[in-house]
């Protein structure tokens, strides 16, 4: 079985090889969860769960760059169609091939532009940030495992990277058909 981490800067958990879930509360200790211990019904509940928020999740889809303007509810409704299509085929691949997350994802854009590289160098840089392992002042020893959804996660929670994401959300930001300043000024006007 695969090993991933996923985290944020305090919790992280890992799917052991042997199944087992293994959460880590920085500062506090180690948890060991098996899912097999857990009653039938709890366990179909769960992956019931992971379903719901696995394709309710497809329906996450960005702004129209151009426009500015949400996806429409069959854009949202296309998306999921997509993935449920995937998975009813009886593939066993996760994620579909060339889809990845499902886009750019606005803190690589961000860790790129504060670094001055394109966006892949910015995400081979993210790679290697989520697979080093750092010593925390602690002296506890921290990872993201490799799971660069987790290091993105905890990155994005700079303030430096906040910024970017910032100035890059603003500069897609639809443009007012009527400015707000001249509407100012015609307030009171007879």
């Amino acid at each position: 079985m695969q090993t991933k981490a996923k985290s944020n800067s305090v919790v992280t958990t890992q799917l052991l090889e042997n199944g087992h879930l293994q959460i880590t509360v920085l500062g506090a200790g180690k948890l060991d969860f098996d899912p097999a211990k857990a009653h039938e019904d709890c366990r179909k509940r769960a992956e019931v769960h992971g379903w719901i928020q696995r394709l309710s999740d497809r329906a996450a889809k960005p702004r129209d760059t151009e426009t500015g303007r949400p996806a429409t509810p069959q854009d949202k409704y296309d998306a999921i169609a997509e993935l449920v299509a995937h998975y009813m085929s009886g593939t066993g691949d996760w994620s579909m091939s060339g889809q990845g997350g499902g886009g750019k994802s606005i803190t690589v854009e961000a860790i790129a532009r504060l670094r001055g590289v394109d966006y892949a160098t910015a995400e081979e840089f993210v790679a290697k940030y989520a697979s080093a392992k750092r010593k925390m002042p602690d002296g506890t020893e921290m990872s993201f495992g490799g799971d660069t959804k987790a290091a993105l996660a905890f990155l994005r929670d700079g303030k430096r990277v906040q910024e970017a994401i910032a100035a890059i959300r603003a500069e897609r930001a639809p443009k007012a058909k009527v400015d707000a300043d001249e509407a100012l000024e015609e307030l009171g006007e007879e």
